[in-house]
């Protein structure tokens, strides 16, 4: 999502999580990635995110999709 996000004018990638804080902190140092969050809950309660990418596996996508969705945030499942 990182290439086609940059190749978009109107895209920012704001914020990255996952279920631990380092690896999602690591991960946006690595990337130029503003913000880092220890899991989807708080992603998604940034006020600052309007869409969501659910790039957790499989059997782990309906919760957080379903989340963003209730929070009124777009969302893309890989």
């Amino acid at each position: 999502m990182l290439a086609p996000a940059a190749a978009h004018p109107g895209a920012t990638v704001l914020a990255v999580a996952a279920r631990d804080r380092g690896r999602a902190e690591a991960y946006a140092r690595t990337h130029a990635i503003p913000r880092a969050y220890g899991g989807y809950a708080a992603l998604i309660a940034d006020p600052d995110i309007d869409l969501v990418y659910v790039a957790t596996p499989p059997a782990h996508h309906v919760a957080p999709a379903l989340a963003a969705i209730a929070a009124g945030k777009a969302v893309l499942v890989e």
